[in-house]
C-alpha cells in the first residue's frame, strides 16, 4: 500500500511515536521504505555569514544525533531505514522531502502544546497536514 513512507523525526517523543507507527506500517507492508528527516533550522536574523554556517554545523549536528538514534532504534526493530537531513522551516522543509522523495505517506508527530500561547501559532503539524502531497499520518505519543 505505501512503498515510501517519510517520518518527521526530532528525537521529541512524538517523533518517537512516529517512528514507531511507520515501521509497524512498513513491516505490514512487504518492501516498504522508510526515510527519517531530519529538519535543520537556520538564523531567521543572523547578524554574519559566519554566524550562519556556525549554526548550520550545530543545527546538523544535532540532526546526526537523532537520526542515528532513529536507525538504532529501528535495527532493534530488525528495521532498516534510511534518513535525510534537510535545511529550513520544519513544516516546508517536510512538505519539500515528501515531493523530492515521492513519498506515499508522510508520519509526523502530534504537535506539543506546552505553552498556553502556542494554540495562537500555527503548528507544524498542522501546516504539514495542510500542505503535504500524499496523506500524513500524525501519531500520538
Amino acid at each position: 500500500m505505501f512503498a515510501r513512507i517519510l517520518v518527521g523525526y526530532d528525537g521529541s517523543f512524538e517523533a518517537q511515536a512516529a517512528l514507531r507507527l511507520a515501521l509497524e506500517l512498513a513491516r505490514h507492508d512487504d518492501g516498504a521504505r522508510v526515510t527519517a528527516v531530519a529538519v535543520a533550522h537556520l538564523p531567521r536574523a543572523p547578524a554574519t555569514v559566519g554566524e550562519v554556517h556556525e549554526e548550520r554545523q550545530v543545527q546538523e549536528a544535532r540532526c546526526r544525533q537523532w537520526l542515528a538514534a532513529a536507525v538504532a532504534y529501528a535495527h532493534d526493530c530488525d528495521q532498516r531505514i534510511d534518513t535525510q537531513t534537510v535545511l529550513g522551516r520544519t513544516a516546508p522543509a517536510l512538505v519539500r522531502a515528501a515531493v523530492q522523495q515521492e513519498a506515499d505517506l508522510l508520519v509526523v508527530g502530534a504537535a506539543r502544546r506546552r505553552m498556553p500561547w502556542a494554540r495562537l501559532r500555527r503548528c507544524s503539524t498542522t501546516a504539514v497536514a495542510r500542505a503535504a502531497p500524499c496523506p500524513v499520518l500524525i501519531a500520538h505519543r
